[in-house]
């Protein structure tokens, strides 16, 4: 692996859970193959969706 040992478990508890949307929607969290190029560049481009310092501000 690109990362070493690391390794992320998630556990969905529940009824009638659909695996394919579950699986679909978090598969499109992850890097593809040039954001992650980008990224090892430090050149990856995004917006900080949960900004801390206005978390911060808001509590």
């Amino acid at each position: 692996p690109d990362f070493g040992d690391r390794k992320i478990e998630l556990v969905f508890i529940g009824q009638q859970l659909d695996v394919d949307s579950i699986t679909n929607q978090l598969e499109k969290c992850l890097l593809n193959e040039t954001e992650l190029i980008d990224w090892k560049n430090d050149q990856f481009k995004t917006t900080d969706n949960w900004p801390i310092q206005k978390v911060k501000r808001e509590v």
